[in-house]
């Protein structure tokens, strides 16, 4: 087994089990399941796709902005590989991330889609409108890997 890192050992001794980029994690998420990333900017999206990517994930999708979001996700629901779980930033163009979400809570068979907001709007008020409309999670940007699976892990566990 790997040596584990600092990051790893800083993550197990606060207790959270969740290791960067994944050398020990107590995750017990399908690596299988079909990630939709929705953020225009594509810093933000490379390293989000690298973080799954090196935990394991390999159905990861990128779209930049929540109308092409939607169309994915219609397009994506005929077929066996549905999304199953958004990652949504809340500012970008065309439809940000509230309208969004809130479009997507309407249509009856994405309510249960579980949507966590990765966002850098680190205000309460935010954070708490975005659980009263229906996302299942909150991670703050800069991403910290360890958050992110604890997240993730979490809303999975609520299907």
């Amino acid at each position: 087994m790997q040596k584990p890192s600092f990051f790893v050992n800083t993550f197990i001794k606060t207790g959270a089990y969740i290791a960067y980029f994944g050398i020990i994690l107590s995750m017990k998420v399908s690596p299988n399941l079909h990630i939709l990333v929705v953020d225009d900017c594509p810093i933000v999206t490379k390293q989000l796709k690298l973080i799954l990517r090196k935990k394991g994930f390999k159905k990861v999708q990128i779209v930049d902005n929540g109308a092409d979001a939607l169309s994915a996700m219609i397009t994506s629901r005929n077929i066996s590989d549905h999304i199953q779980l958004i990652l949504l930033d809340w500012n970008m163009p065309k439809l940000n991330g509230m309208h969004f979400l809130q479009k997507v809570k309407e249509i009856p068979e994405f309510v249960n889609l579980p949507v966590i907001m990765v966002s850098g709007n680190l205000n309460e008020e935010d954070i708490s409108r975005a659980l009263q409309n229906g996302a299942a999670g909150y991670v703050k940007k800069p991403v910290i890997a360890a958050n992110l699976f604890a997240e993730i892990s979490k809303t999975s566990g609520q299907k």
